[in-house]
């Protein structure tokens, strides 16, 4: 009860930064923050300039595959899902720092602050311009570094947990922070890019606007799925066992606070690990 309890309120807090001045007790991160903003707002109006210039739309039959539907319903509570909701941790377990200098030390820095030698890393994810490491720390501790190549710069997210961090899963569906597209009330597009399809979506609605990317790979499966709520950018990454889901990764938003170089501290975060890997199609978000 407590922690469905404080997530209340911390959702109840992000609604409310909409209706009224940034509040006292999240840090507004000025520059760092502001340049993920723009990011966003630079990104939607791509998404928003492709819906009028790409001709290659996503059929009906399409956007019924690629995206989330609720007509097959997972029951979590039996599928052996643990969960660690980053809302009852240390904040400064997860980071985001925008990297433009090619020696930067940032990754490196993060990980010492658990480990006294950096271990050899798996790369779970790589698509388009994201790539996303595990390190293993020993001692079921672990460090995930989310990357996204943008040009000339790097944004990395880096994110630490122990396994002590996760307990069970005891709710119908997952938390799931956005708005999951239904056809009837959104535009679509893909692009190909060789080994990954993006399907760009973008509202209809003159009184609402909502947009998102969402990365498939080769194989058909969603591997990132980017979205945006008033309380900032989204992401949800999905990590594969072959052709089901054996964890999930949601983070984003604003910060809890910023260091003195710049660099966003306290990003909310879920992680979902299925012990059990599912397969996508049944699971359902709230």
């Amino acid at each position: 009860m407590k922690r469905e309890f404080l997530i209340a309120i911390f959702v109840c807090f992000c609604l409310g930064m909409t209706g009224c001045d940034a509040s006292k007790e999240v840090v507004n991160t000025d520059q760092v923050q502001t340049e993920v903003e723009a990011e966003h707002k630079e990104n939607e109006d791509v998404a928003v300039s492709d819906m009028d210039e790409t001709t290659d739309e996503t059929s009906e039959e399409d956007v019924a595959k690629d995206t989330t539907t609720v007509d097959d319903v997972l029951d979590l509570t039996e599928s052996n899902v643990i969960v660690r909701d980053s809302l009852e941790l240390d904040k400064k377990h997860t980071k985001v720092q925008i990297i433009t200098d090619e020696d930067y030390t940032f990754e490196d820095d993060f990980i010492l602050e658990y480990t006294d030698a950096i271990p050899e890393y798996k790369e779970v994810i790589n698509i388009s311009n994201y790539y996303v490491k595990e390190y293993n720390l020993g001692d079921d501790k672990f460090v995930y570094i989310i990357g996204e190549d943008d040009e000339d710069r790097v944004i990395d997210t880096c994110i630490y947990f122990t396994m002590s961090d996760f307990e069970p899963f005891d709710e119908d569906t997952l938390c799931f922070y956005g708005c999951v597209p239904n056809e009837d009330d959104y535009e679509y597009t893909t692009v190909d890019q060789g080994d990954a399809k993006i399907v760009k979506y973008v509202d209809t609605l003159e009184y609402y606007t909502d947009c998102g990317t969402q990365y498939f790979d080769s194989d058909g499966h969603l591997i990132i799925w980017e979205y945006y709520l008033t309380s900032g950018s989204r992401k949800m990454l999905y990590i594969w066992d072959d052709d089901n889901v054996s964890m999930i990764i949601d983070t984003g938003g604003q910060a809890w606070s910023s260091d003195d170089e710049g660099t966003l501290v306290g990003i909310y975060t879920l992680i979902y690990k299925f012990n059990e890997p599912v397969p996508f199609e049944e699971i359902v978000f709230e």
